[in-house]
């Protein structure tokens, strides 16, 4: 295959892309060219680039728009877009070498390899292969993937951070909010007692209120945060990176969990207040 950096504009926007240029027949086994939605993997056309989800996003490009593209000597072409696949980082586009010959009027510059080591030593196979003459660098593929990965690491550290200190400033708000409810209510609560509810009845009745507001508040943050959430992926988003942007089912039922257990151990501390208060007390309310 031939895979170097060149420049496309769209409209009046021009960016860098890796355009990949190799025999279609085997190019999934080692790149993955992924149709977005319907599933299945892209044949490599003669008819046009295969470009990524994203810069199809961002552009407006659909299969059959045409968009620039330039040569080493900075000639404009018209590219045809045959198909957008699934990639979420880099600037990837894909053609085959018999459009690459006909859009540009040369052949490609079949100069890369791509490899699969399966465990070979990486070092003693980078350094065999320094001895061939023309050989100039090695990359891993998944170099972008590592670098990513270490992003996400930090970020998921600042996340549990802020999501700690947030637990602890809504444990503070709510714990006084539930205090104030069980104080309004004394005197109602303690005439429950006098006539003879049990202190675990009276503590059912005044939860009723707790856990409808509860549950309302938890469906309420729940797709408030969603379509949050939603927003400000979009927003982080460039040309050259896609998020995931599909909700987690089990990050969803999991936040709801600790929501539920939060709220629980908050208002039992809160409750408690309840089997405290004298029968005396209704007087003095």
């Amino acid at each position: 295959v031939s895979d170097a950096f060149t420049t496309y504009q769209v409209s009046h926007s021009m960016e860098l892309a890796e355009l990949i240029c190799g025999d279609g027949s085997r190019f999934n086994e080692f790149f993955a060219v992924k149709k977005v939605g319907a599933g299945g993997l892209w044949e490599i056309t003669k008819d046009g680039i295969l470009i990524q989800k994203r810069l199809a996003e961002v552009y407006g490009l659909k299969p059959g728009d045409t968009f620039s593209i330039f040569d080493t000597n900075a000639s404009s072409y018209q590219a045809v877009v045959a198909g957008v696949f699934e990639n979420y980082t880099g600037r990837t586009m894909v053609i085959s070498k018999e459009y690459y010959e006909k859009l540009f009027g040369t052949p490609s510059a079949q100069d890369t390899f791509f490899v699969k080591t399966d465990g070979v030593d990486e070092k003693a196979l980078t350094a065999a292969l320094r001895k061939i003459k023309g050989f100039t660098s090695i990359s891993r593929s998944d170099t972008s993937r590592t670098l990513f990965a270490s992003i996400s690491a930090v970020l998921n550290a600042v996340i549990v951070l802020l999501i700690v200190l947030a637990a602890i400033m809504a444990a503070v708000v709510q714990l006084n909010l539930a205090n104030l409810y069980v104080m309004q209510k004394k005197k109602e609560l303690c005439i429950m007692r006098v006539n003879g509810f049990t202190i675990a009845e009276t503590i059912r009745y005044v939860s009723r209120e707790i856990v409808a507001t509860t549950l309302a508040g938890l469906a309420a943050g729940l797709f408030g945060g969603m379509a949050l959430a939603y927003w400000i992926i979009r927003l982080l988003e460039k040309p050259h990176i896609q998020l995931v942007r599909t909700p987690n089912p089990i990050g969803i039922a999991a936040s709801a969990a600790i929501t539920m257990v939060f709220a629980f151990a908050v208002n039992a501390f809160a409750l408690r207040k309840v089997g405290q208060f004298k029968l005396t007390d209704v007087m003095d309310s």
